[in-house]
């Protein structure tokens, strides 16, 4: 049986597609007429907001709460079944890093860029304008919708909602780079604001149309990047040469790391803590890898290793009292897949 949050309908099937009226669109979201007025009016005082750290940026946060909350979980679960085009890996349920990667697997050449600040630069007369003239609703609902799915006038960071709005709120940019690499061959994939375009070769003359289709929307895009696959290139996190998916050299690093630890560590509970490590790593390396590749059968190999080791500790831990902490010592095997 099909899930029902799974794409299902064009966007001319959504709800809100050419929604004539407010109360019309309060209906669509559960909430009376008043409701709907009272929410968009005290909207910026149902967000809690603050400045963090996220993968290594200062990002202002802006996570909606209560009332506000439901109704973007509603928005979002709505769009989130309106069908999206083959190039779009993310946000798209059931698609994840390695299967980005993948799609560029036959490919020879490489152009990677990300559009800066994609959530924040997407305005509110961006969302009026995607209400009006791609859904065709009414100004006055348009206002409503745009006011409603907005942050001091921009996309929360912070909003389950805002990956699915933004992406089709710039579709239309999206299209027309899709139909730019279409006519030179080449294939694009996008995972948020990160865009991979691949094919037999990449010119000028199409990076130069990818860039002006991002400069009209009033975007900037930086981390330009292009290279070959026999160099290697590195795909939303994965890294990948001459069609295989691997993890990064860091991540074998880390891997040694831990390893070391493992080996040198004598409590059993600390142990065992850096075991469900070991074999969360070697999962991922599993999971990342190209079917059948020798980092793929390696992984497998160290898995059942590391099963082996869990269940030994498991045995022992189940032995020893909980305030003993007594040395182990497991011997080397000569098949340990290291």
């Amino acid at each position: 049986m099909k899930s029902r949050d799974q794409e299902r309908y064009p966007i001319e099937s959504s709800p809100f597609f050419k929604c004539p009226r407010q109360s019309d669109l309060a209906r669509t979201l559960g909430l009376s007429k008043k409701d709907l007025h009272n929410l968009v009016r005290w909207r910026e005082y149902n967000y809690r907001d603050w400045v963090d750290d996220v993968n290594g940026k200062r990002r202002r946060i802006a996570v909606p709460v209560g009332d506000l909350r439901r109704v973007h979980e509603r928005i979002q679960k709505l769009l989130g079944r309106v069908i999206l085009p083959e190039y779009v890996f993310s946000p798209r349920k059931g698609k994840k890093q390695p299967d980005n990667a993948a799609f560029h697997a036959d490919a020879k050449a490489f152009f990677q860029l990300d559009i800066k600040q994609f959530y924040p630069s997407t305005t509110r007369e961006h969302v009026f304008r995607f209400c009006k003239y791609r859904l065709g609703m009414s100004d006055d609902v348009s206002g409503q919708f745009a006011k409603l799915t907005t942050f001091e006038g921009r996309l929360p960071f912070g909003s389950p909602l805002s990956p699915i709005l933004c992406v089709l709120v710039h579709m239309d940019m999206f299209d027309e780079i899709a139909s730019l690499c279409t006519t030179k061959t080449c294939k694009l994939s996008v995972w948020v604001d990160d865009l991979t375009i691949s094919g037999a070769s990449i010119d000028g003359e199409l990076i130069a149309g990818v860039k002006a289709a991002i400069r009209r929307k009033g975007f900037r895009y930086h981390k330009v990047k292009k290279s070959r696959s026999e160099y290697g290139v590195e795909i939303t996190g994965i890294f990948m040469r001459n069609g295989d998916c691997v993890p990064k050299a860091a991540f074998h690093r880390k891997l040694a790391l831990r390893r070391a630890e493992y080996d040198a560590e004598t409590c059993p509970a600390k142990k065992m803590s850096i075991l469900h490590s070991l074999i969360g790593m070697n999962r991922h390396a599993h999971l990342i890898s190209t079917q059948e590749s020798p980092v793929a059968i390696r992984a497998a190999k160290r898995l059942q290793w590391l099963d082996g080791e869990r269940r030994r500790l498991e045995a022992l831990l189940s032995r020893l009292q909980p305030e003993r902490e007594e040395p182990l010592f497991i011997p080397a095997s000569q098949d340990v897949p290291w």
